[in-house]
């Protein structure tokens, strides 16, 4: 069968093992959103191909995978339907949608951010009718969505006015902040201490959760000269040392 178009996640943590695994989803039909998944295994240095072919939810993100707890996690952009495959079992499943009504979300939220920390796979979203970042965390068994807590962008704006697309005299003037979420951090020893980094124009900031501040991390120019750039960045990556040959 003909493959109309393919996805790549790299399935590895340095933590754990030097071996790692590369996911392959084919998307044989781009309309049905027929796929069928392939696996590459360092070890053996061969692709193994998963027979069974499936379809994709309309509108997942193959091209931005999370790997978590041996699974390799998708998400879809307007809603947090999605699946996550198990790379021993070879088994693929659905994930938990957004609890959208109990939180008084939109009906079509925008995903910020699909990430993981301490083993928690977690989910940010907004829309341009919010005023603040939703922060999810799915529960450890994948049963749902964990409401965990919300940042108010409109108070990290009185902070750092560089954030507010237009401002007067201080006085923030449009309910649209120019803001990115890089990173979520969970605590290691403490459940409800998140730490978040943020991208605004021309710095990082951080959020403290627990203690409700926020502080700049660095500045975005490398020359004192030069114009500050903001990183709309949608994918961040933790960094390793590893001597792997990835």
């Amino acid at each position: 069968m003909k493959v109309y178009h393919f996805e790549l996640s790299l399935a590895y943590d340095p933590l754990r093992s030097r071996s790692y695994n590369v996911i392959c989803v084919q998307i044989l039909d781009e309309h049905q959103g027929l796929c069928q998944i392939s696996i590459y295994e360092s070890i053996t240095g061969l692709w193994m191909p998963h027979n069974e072919l499936f379809v994709a939810p309309e509108g997942i993100d193959f091209g931005h995978a999370v790997y978590c707890n041996g699974n390799i996690h998708w998400i879809k952009g307007s809603k947090s339907k999605g699946l996550f495959f198990n790379i021993d079992t070879k088994c693929l499943k659905s994930l938990p949608e957004l609890p959208t009504k109990e939180h008084d979300l939109p009906h079509q939220c925008i995903y910020e951010h699909f990430g993981h920390s301490q083993g928690f796979l977690q989910y940010v979203v907004t829309s341009p009718s919010l005023r603040h970042f939703e922060i999810f965390e799915m529960n450890k068994d994948y049963s749902r969505w964990l409401f965990k807590f919300r940042i108010d962008l409109g108070a990290l704006a009185r902070k750092f006015p560089s954030m507010a697309r237009r401002s007067l005299g201080g006085y923030i003037m449009d309910s649209s902040y120019e803001c990115d979420v890089l990173s979520v951090f969970r605590g290691q020893n403490n459940n409800s201490h998140y730490k978040v980094l943020l991208s605004i124009p021309g710095e990082v900031i951080a959020y403290n959760h627990k203690m409700k501040t926020s502080w700049k991390v660095c500045d975005l120019k490398v020359r004192a000269q030069e114009r500050r750039v903001w990183y709309r960045v949608y994918s961040a990556y933790e960094y390793y040392e590893t001597i792997s040959p990835l």
